[in-house]
C-alpha cells in the first residue's frame, strides 16, 4: 500500500484539487482510479469501467528500478505514472483532454509545492482565500486563510494550522466571513 508513498499520497491531491478547479466533468462516474503494475506483469493495457460510479486507469513500472532512483526521481516517476493512467481513461472515455493537458502543465510548474486553493469567500469588504499544499501524512497539510481588502488592496496570510489532506473538508466544512471578523 505504500510502495510509492508518499508521492502517490500527495500527487492524487494535487490531481484532484487541480482536475476539480479546471472544470472536469465525467459521463456517469465520480471517482478515478490509478492502477499501477508491474511492466513485467501480464496487465490490462486500458481503462476499466467496472461500474458507473468508478473507473480505472492502468500504469505500468519497474519497480525495482524505481527502488534505485533518488527521491527527486521517485516523485517524477509518481507524477508520470499518474498522467499515463489519467491519459488512459481520458482517451477511452473521450473526456475534454485539454481540461488534463491545464491540469498537467499547472502541476508541472510547482510540482509537489502546488498550492490548492480550498475555497474563496466574498462578501463586500474583503475577499478570503484558504488555501492548503498536499503534504505526508506525517508532515500533514499546511493551511493558509488570506484576507485581501477590496478597497485597498492589502492582502494579510497566515498558516492557520496543519491537517491530513482526509481532514481538510471537515475542519474547514463551514467558514463564515463577516465585515468585522
Amino acid at each position: 500500500n505504500k510502495a510509492l508513498y508518499p508521492y502517490d499520497y500527495q500527487y492524487v491531491e494535487i490531481f484532484k484539487n487541480r482536475l476539480h478547479k479546471n472544470g472536469l466533468m465525467c459521463p456517469t462516474y465520480h471517482h478515478l482510479y490509478i492502477q499501477v503494475g508491474e511492466k513485467k506483469a501480464d496487465c490490462l493495457k486500458n481503462s476499466i469501467p467496472l461500474a458507473d460510479w468508478y473507473i480505472n486507469g492502468i500504469a505500468l513500472i519497474d519497480y525495482k528500478d524505481y527502488l534505485t532512483k533518488t527521491e527527486t526521481e521517485k516523485a517524477k516517476i509518481v507524477f508520470n505514472l499518474i498522467i499515463i493512467g489519467l491519459e488512459d481513461i481520458f482517451t477511452n472515455d473521450k473526456l475534454d483532454k485539454a481540461i488534463l493537458d491545464k491540469t498537467i502543465q499547472q502541476i508541472t510548474k510547482a510540482g509537489l509545492d502546488t498550492e490548492l486553493e480550498w475555497n474563496t469567500i466574498e462578501n463586500k469588504k474583503y475577499i478570503l482565500k484558504v488555501t492548503y499544499y498536499s503534504r505526508s501524512t506525517e508532515e500533514q497539510c499546511p493551511i493558509y486563510f488570506t484576507l485581501t481588502d477590496k478597497l485597498t488592496s492589502k492582502s494579510k496570510r497566515f498558516e492557520i494550522g496543519k491537517a491530513d489532506n482526509s481532514q481538510i473538508y471537515f475542519w474547514l466544512q463551514k467558514i463564515s466571513l463577516t465585515n468585522s471578523k
